[in-house]
């Protein structure tokens, strides 16, 4: 009879939806406190939930905007029907025809999925440093457990791939084996594409935990950029990067080498006066930079670069070109520039790209100076190549707030200008600087 009764109660208020964000927030209160009880709130109440409301409790609500009322009030009022002494609790699950797990129970059972998805990893890859280091970091003793928590609530699946890919690659370093493998190569060994390890992705942040932890280390310390760390323990299990065709073009500068001897041929192209290719071999084997004004100027576009170095010839100043989109290269000699000290300054082309480009700049090292990149500089440029909507919509993801104004500007206009068109400023600019040495070094506070 009980059950007959309650099937009729719930036909009842389902016949009226009038009461359905009632059940709802019954639900809400179910799910928060394990009971229906306290206050229940509908805002902005329609017509019909004033009606409904109206005659389950013999109240006028037709003039109400916002209805509130006691879970106590409506079992009273139910006291006085056939529905009398039917649980609120039973009534909301029977509504929805679902079991209605408390809160305090969904995170409950939340932990017990996680902590079984990292258990059967654990175990697939038992007796392992792999599995030792996965082991350590669920059981929260190591910082990155916070990093792969994160990564399992955003995508469980995606995790668990990369997490198999890393495992059994960490479970084979090269040194391990008395060998010396480029990244790409073994990438290509464990997951079938090169790309697998390249800087940034998830298989690769992985691998580098489980790198740290077999070398007892820990990945990140304290003065040291990530890249120049993660660098420095894919060398110490023998995995390298392309060193040699990994490049970058610089000017007016030289390089003093682990050993404390200045390179040779760095200090020939900077007494020649000529621009030099620097790889990332010999970037990682370098101790500290010589910059003569403490100073460097750095362009994206290397026709720019071409010709401020033609016009510079007799002046100390230090340039770099990253020709677009940074290698690894550049980003470990800006990185070198900004722990010696070294002012950096970035000019970028005004176009969504470009825009980018800077955004990840200042967003990894905020310590550099945004050079000729003003709203000022932007209409200068003579912007007249058209954009169109999708590479406008890239404009939208720029984060700092130094390139708000340009953004804003450009896509106002739909026009993108570039470098060349500034010349005669960029020019103006390096050539207006003083001698440090004499003291007589001009501010540059207008770039």
């Amino acid at each position: 009879m009980g059950e007959e009764r309650l099937e009729q109660f719930v036909s009842f208020l389902k016949a009226d939806p009038g009461f359905a964000r009632l059940l709802a927030a019954m639900r809400e209160k179910y799910r928060s406190f394990g009971e229906v009880k306290g206050i229940l709130v509908l805002k902005k109440a329609s017509l019909a939930e004033k009606n409904a409301l109206s005659g389950m409790l013999g109240v006028d609500y037709s003039d109400t905007n916002e209805i509130r009322v006691s879970v106590s009030r409506i079992l009273k009022a139910l006291e006085m029907t056939p529905f009398s002494g039917i649980s609120l609790e039973e009534a909301v699950t029977a509504y929805f025809s679902e079991d209605i797990l408390t809160k305090k129970e969904e995170r409950t059972l939340e932990k017990e999925l996680e902590d079984a998805f990292f258990q059967d990893l654990i175990n697939e890859f038992s007796g392992t440093i792999s599995s030792s280091w996965l082991q350590s970091a669920w059981q929260r003793e190591l910082g990155e457990w916070q990093y792969l928590h994160r990564h399992y609530r955003e995508d469980g699946a995606r995790l668990k791939k990369a997490l198999k890919i890393a495992m059994e690659a960490g479970n084979n370093l090269p040194s391990t084996k008395n060998e010396k493998v480029q990244i790409p190569f073994f990438a290509e060994r464990y997951s079938r594409d090169p790309h697998t390890f390249d800087y940034g992705h998830l298989e690769s942040n992985i691998l580098l935990y489980i790198i740290a932890f077999y070398l007892e280390t820990a990945r990140f310390e304290k003065g040291r950029t990530s890249l120049i760390r993660d660098l420095e323990l894919y060398s110490k299990v023998g995995l390298g990067r392309d060193d040699i065709l990994n490049n970058t073009t610089v000017y007016g500068l030289s390089c003093i080498q682990k050993g404390g001897h200045e390179h040779a041929g760095c200090r020939g192209y900077l007494e020649e006066k000529e621009p030099q290719v620097l790889t990332l071999r010999l970037i990682l084997q370098t101790k500290s930079i010589i910059v003569p004004r403490k100073r460097v100027y750095v362009v994206e576009n290397s026709g720019v670069f071409a010709e401020l170095v033609n016009h510079l010839s007799s002046s100390n100043q230090a340039l770099m070109c990253t020709n677009g989109q940074f290698t690894t290269a550049s980003w470990i000699l800006l990185e070198k520039f900004i722990q010696q000290g070294i002012e950096v300054f970035y000019a970028g082309d005004f176009d969504p790209e470009g825009l980018q480009i800077a955004d990840r700049l200042l967003e990894r090292l905020p310590e550099v100076h945004l050079w000729r990149m003003s709203v000022e500089d932007y209409l200068a440029s003579v912007p007249a190549v058209p954009l169109d909507k999708k590479r406008l919509q890239k404009l939208r993801a720029i984060k700092n707030k130094s390139l708000k104004d340009v953004c804003q500007e450009m896509r106002k206009r739909e026009m993108a200008g570039y470098q060349e068109a500034l010349w005669d400023r960029y020019v103006e600019d390096l050539m207006q600087q003083g001698d440090p040495e004499t003291g007589d070094s001009q501010s540059i506070n207008q770039f």
